[in-house]
C-alpha cells in the first residue's frame, strides 16, 4: 500500500457544527465483529492489521455510477462495508468505540463524491457551476472529509495519515471520541466521508500514533504525530474573569522530550490551538522487519503568562475553613495583580446595598459559592495538567506470522470396516495452548455431527473414503490444518 499521497489533492475539513436541516443520526448496519484489539499485545495488533485492515484496503470499489449522465450510483456493498471496517480499525487502534453507517448521510456523501469526481477537484462549498452539482451533494461536501485519488477504505487510511495537511482536520474527525455514526460515498476516484454527526460533542485527548504496539505501515516517515484535545477548549472559569489563566488559542500541553529506544531524539512540534499539539521526529525511519522501535514522548503544560495568580489554592482554603464551621474573608492571595482590573462577578462575595445605591463588600464567602469556584478551578487544573508520557512500539506488521507447529503430529488408528471405531491422538503443539478441532470426512465432504476425536464407522461409510481433517489454532498464529487417516472402508 502506498504511503505518499503528495501527488493527490486532499483538503482539510474545519467544520464546527452540522448545517441546519441536515439529517440526524440514523443507525444503519452495525459495526462488524472482530476479536478485541489489545494494544499491549504485538500479536493482537499484528493480527488486527492483517485480518481487519488489509482485507478492507484490498476491496475493489465496484462503483455502479457514472460521471457521464451524472449518475451517483453507489460502491458495492462489500466496498461500503470495507470503508467502515477501515474507520473502525483506526478507531479501535485509538481505543475508541466503533461507528455505524448512517444511510441518510451516506446518500448525501455519495452525491458529494460524484461532484468531486466530475470536476476532478475538491471543495467543501462547490459552486452550482460545477458539473453534476446538486443541492444534496453540496450539503454532503460541507459536512464531509473529501478525497480525490483514493476511495473507499484507502481514503480512510489517507484521512488518518493526513500527510501534508497542516490542520490534521481529517484525522481529527475520524478519531473524534463523540462519533457514533458516519456516512460514506465513493466513486472510482473520489470519496466523501460525512463526519459532522459528532459536532459539538466533547471528549478527552486522543494520540496518533496510539499507545502500545503500532504498525509501521501506518506511520510513514514525515507523517505528523498528534495529541488531539477534544475538550472544546478550556473549562469555564466564569467566577474568575480577568484573574483566571486565559488560554484562548493555546494548547494545554506541549512536547517536552522524545526518545527512541531510550536515547533522546529531536522533536519538531507546533500547536493546533486549543485542538491539541502535533510534532514530527525528523530522524524517524521505519524499523527493520522483526525489530521493534520504542518511542517515548513526554509532555509539559504550556507555561502560564507573567503575573498569573493561582486563585484555586486560596479558594480551596476557604472551602476547608467554611466546612469546619469557620468563616472565610477575601484572602490576600486574591490581591489584585498589577495591571489587572478588579473584575470578579458580583456573587463572588456577600455585598450590602447602601441607601445611596452603592455597595459595600463584606469580603466574606458562603460555602456554596466557595465550592462552586473550587469545582471550576479543579476542572480547569485537570485540563491544563500534562498527560502521562506516550509510548509507541513501532514494528512492521506485515512480517510473516508464525504458524502453529506440530511437535508430534496426530495419528489415526483403528480398523477400517463398518462398525469399527477410528481414533486420533491429540498430538503435541507449539504453542502448547493451541486449540484442536476435528471434522471427519466421507469422500471429502463433512460428516454431520462427526467432530470428536473418535468416530464409529457407519453403514453409509462402506465402500467410501473416510478421513479426518485436523485444524489447530492459536492466537496470532497461522492455523495448522491437515487431512490425516485417509482410508477406504470395507462393508
Amino acid at each position: 500500500m502506498a504511503f505518499a499521497k503528495s501527488s493527490l489533492t486532499l483538503f482539510s475539513l474545519a467544520l464546527t457544527a452540522s448545517l441546519a436541516g441536515t439529517p440526524g443520526p440514523a443507525i444503519g448496519a452495525p459495526a462488524a465483529a472482530h476479536p478485541p484489539l489489545d494494544p499491549t499485545s504485538k500479536q493482537s495488533v499484528q493480527s488486527a492489521y492483517r485480518d481487519w485492515l488489509v482485507p478492507a484496503l484490498d476491496r475493489a470499489v465496484g462503483w455502479t455510477g457514472s460521471v457521464k449522465g451524472c449518475v451517483a450510483g453507489a460502491p458495492s456493498a462489500a466496498a461500503q462495508a470495507a470503508t467502515f471496517e477501515a474507520v473502525n480499525y483506526h478507531r479501535a487502534m485509538a481505543g475508541l468505540s466503533p461507528v455505524a453507517e448512517n444511510p441518510d448521510t451516506s446518500r448525501l456523501a455519495q452525491q458529494a463524491a460524484l461532484i468531486m469526481a466530475a470536476k476532478g477537484d475538491l471543495s467543501h462549498n462547490p459552486p452550482a457551476s460545477w458539473p453534476c452539482y446538486t443541492r444534496d451533494g453540496a450539503v454532503g461536501a460541507a459536512n464531509s472529509n473529501l478525497y480525490f485519488g483514493q476511495t473507499a477504505a484507502a481514503a480512510v487510511e489517507g484521512y488518518v495519515m493526513d500527510v501534508g495537511v497542516g490542520s490534521l482536520g481529517h484525522r481529527r474527525w475520524v478519531l473524534h471520541p463523540g462519533q457514533t455514526t458516519m456516512g460514506s460515498g465513493s466513486t472510482a476516484m473520489s470519496n466523501a466521508l460525512w463526519v459532522t454527526d459528532a459536532a459539538g460533542s466533547r471528549g478527552g485527548r486522543v494520540p496518533w500514533p496510539s499507545a502500545g504496539f503500532f504498525p509501521a505501515e501506518l506511520l510513514p516517515p514525515g507523517m505528523e504525530w498528534s495529541l488531539m484535545d477534544y475538550a472544546s477548549g478550556a473549562p469555564a472559569l466564569d467566577s474568575f474573569r480577568t484573574w483566571r489563566y486565559e488560554r484562548v488559542g493555546q494548547p494545554a500541553v506541549s512536547v517536552a522530550k522524545a526518545t527512541k529506544n531510550g536515547k533522546a531524539v529531536a522533536a519538531s512540534s507546533s500547536d493546533l490551538g486549543e485542538d491539541g499539539v502535533k510534532w514530527t521526529l525528523p530522524s524517524y525511519t521505519q524499523p527493520k522487519r522483526g525489530a521493534v522501535d520504542v518511542y517515548r514522548i513526554e509532555f509539559a503544560a504550556t507555561p502560564p503568562p507573567a503575573g498569573f495568580v493561582d486563585d484555586g489554592a486560596a479558594v480551596r482554603r476557604c472551602v476547608e475553613a467554611l466546612t469546619a464551621g469557620g468563616t472565610c474573608h477575601l484572602p490576600d492571595d486574591f490581591a489584585n495583580p498589577a495591571g489587572a482590573g478588579h473584575d470578579f462577578v458580583r456573587d463572588s462575595y456577600i455585598t450590602t446595598q447602601l441607601p445611596d445605591g452603592s455597595e459595600t463588600v463584606a469580603n466574606e464567602y458562603s460555602l456554596e459559592t466557595a465550592q462552586k469556584y473550587l469545582a471550576e478551578w479543579e476542572a480547569y487544573a485537570a485540563w491544563i495538567a500534562p498527560p502521562e508520557p506516550l509510548e509507541v512500539k513501532v514494528f512492521v506488521a506485515s512480517s510473516p506470522i508464525k504458524a502453529v507447529k506440530a511437535v508430534k503430529a496426530p495419528k489415526v488408528s483403528g480398523k477400517v470396516k463398518v462398525g469399527a471405531v477410528r481414533r486420533v491422538t491429540r498430538g503435541t503443539w507449539n504453542p502448547t495452548d493451541a486449540k484442536v478441532a476435528y471434522q471427519w470426512l466421507r469422500d471429502g465432504k463433512k460428516i454431520r455431527g462427526a467432530t470428536k476425536a473418535s468416530y464409529r464407522l457407519r453403514k453409509a461409510d462402506g465402500g467410501r473414503i473416510v478421513a479426518l481433517r485436523v485444524t489447530v489454532k492459536a492466537p496470532g498464529r497461522t492455523p495448522w490444518t491437515k487431512i490425516v487417516g485417509k482410508a477406504a472402508i470395507k462393508r
